[in-house]
């Protein structure tokens, strides 16, 4: 549904339009502050916005061939929130499972040493 492009231009958009305030934003600036590895161009930001628009992420009041003016809803807001914490992960979840395995296995071949050892 939503790729990093999306993403980016509902982050920017958040960060210009604080609290749910209309904003009058230059197209121009939208892309210019957009990664290069996005690729991102009027054309496709155009999409973008109305791609928003349509699954109502964000309310569009004015739009042109160089500016918009937007203001993002509380969904789209939510959606922001759910992707930082889906990143907020830690990232220790798979080592710990390793570890667990390991110390698992060595104390499986230490009982078996010393029951052999003993006698068991």
């Amino acid at each position: 549904m939503f790729d990093k492009r999306i993403y980016a231009v509902l982050a920017y958009l958040e960060n210009q339009c604080p609290a749910g305030n209309y904003k009058v934003i230059d197209k121009c600036d939208i892309v210019a502050a957009m990664p290069k590895r996005f690729n991102i161009s009027c054309e496709i930001l155009d999409d973008i916005i109305s791609f928003l628009t349509q699954r109502e992420f964000l309310v569009l009041k004015y739009n042109d061939d160089e500016q918009v003016c937007v203001s993002l809803t509380a969904k789209g807001h939510s959606v922001l929130i759910e992707r930082t914490k889906s990143i907020e992960r830690p990232k220790f979840d798979k080592k710990i499972y390793y570890i667990v395995a390991v110390v698992a296995f060595l104390g499986a071949l230490l009982g078996t040493v010393v029951g052999k050892f003993l006698g068991f």
